[in-house]
């Protein structure tokens, strides 16, 4: 009777570690009460529940077939709906201006963590004209003190282009688990020489999973099962 028994809890406590997981969302705005609209230098970190992304302000050539190099410094920018995130100083008022300016982010830590998840990111202060495209790549653009060292773009996934009607976008990062390093890119404007857009706020949904308490469902049918089989062993006694 007492190995029935032991069986018994056994499977009951089974029944208490199989439970559903939770999925974490780390939400990255770049923006604070003390950044708001001023220059945060060559490059800028936020974390959200225990995730850090590491953002950099990079200028390729035009060509884009020579390495990035590091800078001009990033900006954060809240100049209302639509037009708030983290851009560059390139032009007045932060957002990237010249052609080819744009932001590239360290997603390494987010990976290493959160290798399954949804990645969003939000593209602000769109104008008509004006293009962006994104890049993958697995080399970071690494920025010591002021010195400009090269670094790679990738490949490119992503464009797209803004118009006056809505000034912003929401895309999903690509081939997720391949690339580290995701780079935002001002890459042209129909209206004028410049593209100005800005790095808005970057989700990562489905990260790390947390064990979650036993629902009373599960532990109710658990302990049922348990004094059902504990009554049919005494009654099995009582026959021998």
């Amino acid at each position: 009777m007492k190995s029935g028994l032991l069986m018994a809890a056994a499977a009951l406590l089974g029944i208490a570690a199989i439970t559903p997981a939770q999925a974490t969302t780390y939400t990255f705005g770049w923006l604070t009460l003390s950044n708001a609209n001023t220059v945060l230098g060559l490059d800028y970190s936020e974390s959200s529940n225990g995730i850090t992304l590491t953002a950099y302000g990079l200028t390729a050539p035009a060509n884009l077939t020579q390495p990035a190099t590091a800078g001009p410094d990033l900006y954060a920018k809240n100049g209302g709906s639509g037009d708030t995130g983290l851009g560059l100083t390139t032009s007045t008022g932060g957002n990237p201006g010249m052609i080819n300016d744009g932001v590239q982010v360290d997603f390494a830590n987010a990976l290493a963590a959160a290798p399954n998840a949804t990645v969003t990111m939000r593209i602000s202060g769109l104008q008509s004209g004006a293009s962006w495209a994104i890049y993958g790549s697995n080399t970071l653009l690494t920025v010591v003190g002021d010195s400009k060292t090269d670094g790679a773009l990738g490949q490119p996934l992503l464009s797209g282009s803004g118009r006056n009607s809505d000034p912003t976008a929401t895309v999903n990062l690509p081939d997720w688990g391949e690339y580290a390093y995701y780079t935002l890119m001002s890459t042209g404007s129909t209206m004028c020489d410049s593209a100005d857009i800005l790095l808005g706020t970057v989700t990562i949904d489905g990260g790390v999973t947390t064990q979650s308490t036993p629902e009373p469902g599960s532990m109710l049918l658990g302990g049922t099962a348990l004094i059902a089989i504990g009554v049919g062993l005494k009654k099995r006694q009582k026959k021998v």
